[in-house]
């Protein structure tokens, strides 16, 4: 994502959606994971959970975000940035599968 910024793309969110499930502790460690659920060209959809180190599901959040230029005007990827991506794109939301449906 890094390598996008400095080629000029940005990625607004457009739209937020998050399940806060149970609570965290303060002594509680806790796993963040993130991943692709949506890539094109024009716009990217993100995953992502919080989990007690117990693997308990705390929080799941989907995101989707337009790709744009430094001055928020639509921008489609072109082929190799869009191929940095294609690899991590993940298609089974394995902890927070029928939340959001």
């Amino acid at each position: 994502m890094l390598r996008l910024g400095e080629d000029g793309f940005i990625f607004p969110v457009v739209d937020a959606r998050i399940k806060y499930l149970t609570a965290a502790r303060y002594d509680d460690e806790l796993v963040v994971r993130i991943w692709f659920v949506e890539l094109s060209r024009l716009k990217l959809g993100f995953a992502s959970e919080v989990l007690r180190k117990d693997g308990l599901l705390l929080v799941a959040c989907k995101t989707h975000h337009v790709c744009t230029d430094t001055h928020d005007k639509p921008r489609r990827m072109d082929a190799r940035c869009f191929s940095l991506l294609s690899p991590y794109l993940e298609v089974a939301l394995p902890n927070i599968a029928g939340i959001f449906d």
